[in-house]
């Protein structure tokens, strides 16, 4: 196979690979308690809400193409605050979370704190020029209809694994 090396501009214009990758975390999202069900003896089942739990967070790294794109313009201390914003956000979630939730509150402290810093990869986005409007909201109904189907599937499996 050849593979085209897409620029910095091209991939952050419309990164369709990326909204299809949304779609499968949803899935993870959806099914997760349903893949643990089929794949792992009782034993494992908790871990099945913790895997949903991180599989939406996954959807976060989507800002990673943001990321990339301050490397390439010669801005890495950029990156350093979005570590900085995420590190934080992870130092405040985790034990908030486990207060409120326990083990399974501290892993949603984990997934809601990879979309820390979001806000300043949408400012940079914006002031750069890079901006696609409509398209920079295609991975929600994505990642939804994902989540949809994952939540569909998980039933269906769990009906005929439990």
């Amino acid at each position: 196979f050849f593979f085209k090396q897409k620029t910095a501009y091209e991939i952050v214009d419309c990164d369709w690979s990326s909204d299809v990758c949304s779609s499968d975390l949803g899935l993870l999202a959806g099914g997760g308690a349903a893949l643990v069900a089929l794949l792992y003896d009782p034993r494992y089942q908790a871990a099945g809400p913790m895997l949903q739990l991180l599989g939406a967070a996954v959807v976060a790294t989507r800002i990673q193409v943001t990321e990339q794109l301050m490397f390439a313009r010669g801005e890495p201390q950029r990156c350093s605050w979005h570590n900085a914003v995420r590190a934080l956000a992870l130092a405040g979630a985790i034990p908030l979370g486990h207060a409120w939730g326990g083990v399974y509150g501290a892993v949603a402290g984990v997934a809601l704190a990879q979309f820390a810093a979001w806000p300043l990869a949408a400012r940079y986005r914006r002031r750069a020029g890079l901006h696609t409007g409509w398209r920079e909201w295609l991975w929600l109904p994505a990642a939804g209809l994902g989540a949809l189907v994952g939540a569909l599937l998980g039933r269906a499996v769990l009906s005929l694994v439990g």
